[in-house]
């Protein structure tokens, strides 16, 4: 099953099958036992120990992990895509801000600031789910600034790449 989980200002693609769990790509072995009749659980990821109080609270679930009190919204992929508001930002007249469609975890960056882009090149590299996008660029122009490089975990609509009209 594929979810997407927001944890205070990060957003997370996570898929899980029985035994492991895919966080932004990364797959960890879990085990996760709970604890009666507590809202205690024992969890076990890539076989480090730990103990989890887990409580949930309307659409939301509130989780105590070494100490540290997190909040979480948890939804299926789908109804996520579907629900979450496409974001637009306001650019000036002949520029184009290339956001990310869905959170993930950038694989690769094309291009350099300056360098001359054309409509459809590919500018990004986004893997999501086990699924690798690619970002096009929407106009022929110039870079004007990358905001992200490899290795970095994106959110929807965060911005990747300013480009300016030629």
């Amino acid at each position: 099953m594929k979810y997407v989980v927001e944890v205070e200002d990060r957003t997370f693609a996570i898929e899980v099958h029985q035994g492991t769990i895919t966080i932004d790509g990364q797959v960890h072995s879990v085990d996760l036992r709970h604890i009666e009749p507590l809202s205690l659980y024992s969890l076990l990821i890539d076989n480090l120990s730990h103990e989890v109080f887990i409580e949930k609270r309307e659409n939301q679930y509130a989780a105590i992990l070494r100490g540290k009190l997190y909040s979480a919204k948890v939804r299926d992929a789908e109804s996520w895509e579907r629900d979450v508001p496409r974001r637009t930002h306001p650019i000036a007249e002949g520029e184009g801000l290339i956001e990310a469609p869905m959170p993930g975890l950038v694989l690769e960056v094309r291009g350099t600031t300056g360098e001359e882009t054309r409509a459809g090149d590919v500018l990004v590299v986004l893997e999501s789910m086990k699924m690798k996008t690619d970002i096009h660029c929407s106009l022929d122009g110039t870079i004007q600034a990358i905001h992200v490089v490899a290795g970095d975990h994106v959110t929807q609509g965060q911005a990747l790449v300013a480009v300016s009209s030629n």
